[in-house]
């Protein structure tokens, strides 16, 4: 799955009703720029993310690659282009509230690469239509966006057409399905960190997260850890991971104090652990796990009088 910005200042209301994005194939210097020539790059099931007014103002998904097409006929009184162009097929959702890009463009920048951004290195959108974007950078907007787990799954609906993928798939992103049932076989039914063995509160943790995984590791019971809800929400947020030895660590943001008022030993150890966890735990550590400091002080409850 990729991720798409695209810019829809003149366009939004055309493409989002009409449900599609469109570029020409020529400019008028019989050019095609790059952010024209990456609808080529769209594949089924991409995630659109739609730019406009300093907004993102609805999120899509890709039902089709690129096909020829002529330029839309709602586009001939305004849009001086020329009318041989490629058209992609997109689902889209509107986004409410929509997410105001100046409040978040210090971070989203350093996400962001370098060459062909969609924004200035001022924050502002950069002139150009359709821009790639990496997936940590696409995740750090999805997860400021109500309802986007919606719109992942018609991503999903829309690559596979075999019933039992697909639902294994869905299933899977809220750790039930067989991926769920397998990581309780492998870990015996117990917390891979505690030991624990109740499994009725388990839960089935993606180590490298559901979203930035391919189809094949999404269901990989190596991709996995059944984890107590503590663990498994810490190990989520990327407070807490684990070395190449499966000895955890914590992040700066989770203070000792915070660590034991929630009950959490440090350091503890994976209770099993093999070569195939190495490039899913890699992952985390590089991609997921927080390395910030705190910027608040932490609150302690106060003693009863």
């Amino acid at each position: 799955m990729a991720y798409w910005w695209v810019s829809q200042n003149k366009t939004f209301k055309e493409e989002f009703l009409g449900g599609y994005l469109w570029a020409p194939k020529k400019d008028s210097g019989g050019r095609t720029p790059h952010h024209w020539r990456s609808i080529e790059s769209v594949a089924k099931g991409d995630i659109i993310l739609s730019f406009r007014n300093k907004r993102i103002s609805a999120v899509g998904v890709a039902e089709s690659v690129a096909y020829p097409s002529p330029k839309p006929v709602e586009f001939f009184n305004d849009h001086d282009w020329s009318e041989d162009g490629r058209r992609v097929d997109v689902q889209f959702q509107k986004v409410e509230p929509e997410l105001h890009i100046p409040d978040v463009a210090k971070e989203l920048l350093k996400l962001l690469p370098k060459k062909h951004s969609p924004l200035t290195k001022a924050g502002g959108g950069t002139q150009g239509y359709l821009f790639s974007v990496p997936p940590d950078a696409a995740h750090f907007l999805l997860d400021k966006i109500d309802g986007v787990d919606i719109v992942v799954e018609r991503a999903i609906e829309a690559r596979h057409q075999e019933k039992t993928v697909r639902t294994a798939l869905i299933q899977c992103r809220v750790g039930q399905g067989p991926f769920r049932e397998d990581l309780i076989k492998y870990w015996s039914g117990c917390c891979a960190v505690t030991g624990v063995r109740l499994v009725e509160i388990l839960r089935a943790s993606h180590i490298k997260p559901w979203r930035d995984s391919n189809d094949l590791e999404r269901l990989d019971c190596f991709n996995g850890l059944l984890l107590s809800p503590t663990y498994d929400a810490l190990f989520d947020k990327g407070l807490i991971s684990f070395d190449e030895n499966g000895q955890s660590f914590h992040s700066p943001l989770l203070t000792d104090v915070q660590a034991m008022l929630l009950g959490i030993k440090h350091p503890v150890r994976l209770t099993r652990f093999e070569d195939r966890h190495m490039n899913y735990l890699r992952y985390h550590r590089d991609i997921v796990f927080k390395t910030g400091t705190r910027t608040t002080p932490l609150a302690l409850p106060q003693p009863s009088k």
